[in-house]
């Protein structure tokens, strides 16, 4: 059985049919690709630029034996309209309508510089790049590929007492802390303290507990106005035998050691040829010996001049904590281990860091290695590289077609490439990567079949289009079967093809005899060429309910079945006999007449076929 192709429904606007106004005013005429016409008839003309414009572009306009048509237009021509970036391709699909395939070069640039943009079986594609690809001078992806600031606090800055960077959301910040918070080192007895400003910088303010202590008990250490000050105490006694005079000097010594106070690395004790106390004190600047710091502090202890151990802040003294993924850093004085961004490499029981401290295997799948296999896939869970599944339908071998078998895409199913199955093309031939489904000459078909170029479908029967051309040539006036020859055409792809032997049964072979013996005797063999055989080539209801089954069909559907039309048609009057002149009036031949209009205007001539017609009544 032959399919009513679309490219003939394409020409249902050029044609009219019916009962006074869907009568038709013209008889048959000369075959051609398909011809068209206006109030019924054939539209005639000397050249196609006469004939009115085709409404595809997939179906060139034509003028073939003096009358207009169409031609379709070679199967994989591009459209001239196209979707530009939807992945897809508009094309001639060979039977004069268009068809919409993939396209894989046809992508949309989504303008992010974090995604790789790509088509896969007809759909957008935008895979997100490995987290840390450069997406501009200052930014980088994520792992959601998007274009960021930062993927972490480390990224946004340097970090101090009194302001901490922060990287939320791909964009950095600063965190300051809150106004009067001391910063971590002092300087000792200068009667001032270091705070934060509360917008990140810091200040001095006044601290009466700052006070110098200068090591003499001859003297007063207080704070006033925010500047140390030593006031002399005489009278009092100091050292071992000594006492303090007005200048606040410690008198009365005969040796160092009776002197008050005591000696470390930074001062030491005098005693002078008048009897006076005092200290020598170590340069200032002077570092106090190893075995008196603190590693990793962030400080080194040094003298400062005055006999005071004075702390600086040092970047040398870093506290290394042995962790690939922390940063040693030392802020303001006081050592900090803050992680290390998300993505850095790190060698100690993993490959990057999680942004946190630790050392892992993955944060992104993309820093997994994919397993072999299209269907089983690189996953990250929890930190760890695993593996899973593609997602079904993952195509993981293309469709392919040669030697005249068409291999469909293997897809993906459970983890496991799923045979897509294979079909031989006969009788079409293999196109680029699948089974053509239309031709426009033979070379379009296998081996042993002919392309009907009238419907444009490879057979390896009798062809509609010589039928066609056949009767529209031999058959004409009052012996005309077809109102034109888009309705024979549309017509015979319901009927099975038969042989070029057949001179009778229900077959293209036996109408295209019958047709040819018509040039000769057409009162006796077009009847019997014709869309219902007359009796010779099928009877009238063989050849009826096998094209209404084809041609009214969906919303246009008549008959659920062969049994149920060829017990009405039995039923139909079968007087007058059959001819397109009869288009109306309760009997078999309006309903012919009807149906085969019906061939290409279903919607418009289908419900007049049946039992219950409104216009064959």
């Amino acid at each position: 059985m032959r399919r009513v192709v679309p490219w003939l429904l394409a020409l249902s606007p050029l044609l009219s049919y019916g009962c006074g106004d869907d009568g038709p005013t013209g008889g048959g005429g000369a075959g051609g690709s398909s011809t068209s016409s206006q109030g019924g008839g054939e539209i005639p003309c000397t050249t196609a630029d006469e004939c009115p414009a085709s409404t595809s572009e997939c179906a060139l306009r034509v003028c073939e034996n003096g009358v207009c048509g169409t031609s379709p237009v070679a199967a994989g021509t591009p459209a001239k309209t196209q979707v530009l970036e939807d992945c897809k391709r508009i094309e001639c699909d060979g039977a004069g309508t268009s068809q919409t395939v993939p396209e894989d070069d046809d992508f949309k640039n989504d303008n992010n510089p974090c995604t790789t943009d790509s088509c896969s079986m007809g759909m957008r594609v935008n895979e997100p790049l490995p987290v840390g690809t450069p997406c501009s001078e200052t930014e980088v992806c994520d792992e959601r590929g998007s274009c960021v600031e930062c993927l972490g606090a480390t990224e946004c800055g340097m970090a101090t007492e009194c302001s901490t960077p922060t990287c939320e959301g791909g964009a950095c910040g600063i965190d300051f802390a809150p106004s009067g918070q001391p910063v971590a080192v002092q300087t000792a007895g200068d009667c001032e303290a270091v705070v934060c400003d509360g917008m990140g910088s810091t200040t001095a303010t006044d601290d009466p507990k700052d006070v110098f202590d200068d090591s003499n008990p001859c003297t007063l250490d207080e704070c006033q106005a925010g500047e140390p000050v030593h006031t002399a105490q005489p009278g009092l006694s100091c050292g071992a035998n000594g006492t303090c005079n007005a200048q606040g000097q410690c008198v009365g010594c005969a040796q160092p050691s009776d002197c008050p106070g005591t000696d470390d690395f930074c001062k030491t004790r005098t005693c002078d040829a008048g009897g006076v106390c005092g200290f020598s004190f170590t340069a200032a600047g002077t570092d106090l010996p190893t075995a008196q710091q603190t590693a990793g502090d962030c400080v080194t202890l040094e003298c400062n001049g005055s006999g005071l151990v004075q702390p600086l802040v040092t970047s040398g003294d870093l506290p290394v904590d042995g962790n690939e993924c922390t940063l040693d850093q030392c802020i303001g004085g006081s050592p900090m281990n803050p992680p290390a961004s998300q993505g850095a490499p790190c060698t100690m029981g993993g490959a990057v860091c999680n942004g946190m401290g630790t050392c892992v295997d993955c944060n992104t799948p993309a820093d997994c290695s994919d397993p072999p296999g299209a269907c089983v896939v690189a996953a990250c869970n929890a930190g760890s590289c695993g593996q899973e599944n593609a997602p079904n339908g993952t195509v993981c071998v293309a469709p392919s077609c040669s030697g005249g078998v068409q291999q469909l895409a293997d897809t993906c199913q459970a983890g496991a490439c799923a045979d897509g199955g294979s079909s031989a093309c006969a009788p079409f031939v293999c196109g680029p990567s699948a089974c053509t489904t239309s031709c426009v000459d033979s070379g379009g078909c296998a081996s042993g079949a002919t392309c009907d170029t009238g419907l444009a479908e490879c057979t390896t029967g009798p062809t509609c289009t010589a039928y066609c051309a056949t009767i529209e040539a031999n058959c004409t006036g009052s012996n005309d079967q077809y109102v034109s020859n888009a309705a024979c055409l549309a017509s015979c792809a319901g009927l099975p093809d038969g042989t070029a032997a057949d001179v009778s049964g229900n077959t293209v072979g036996c109408r295209t005899y019958h047709a040819g013996a018509a040039m000769g005797s057409p009162a006796v063999h077009c009847p019997h060429a014709g869309p219902g055989g007359a009796g010779a080539c099928g009877n009238d209801c063989d050849g009826f309910c096998a094209i209404a089954l084809a041609v009214c069909t969906g919303p246009n559907q008549v008959y659920a079945s062969l049994s149920q039309c060829m017990t009405e048609c039995a039923g139909f009057p079968t007087s007058p006999p059959y001819s397109t002149a009869v288009t109306s009036g309760d009997s078999f031949a309006c309903r012919l007449y009807h149906l085969t209009a019906a061939s290409v205007d279903p919607a418009g001539h289908c419900s007049h076929i049946p039992e219950g017609s409104p216009v064959c009544n």
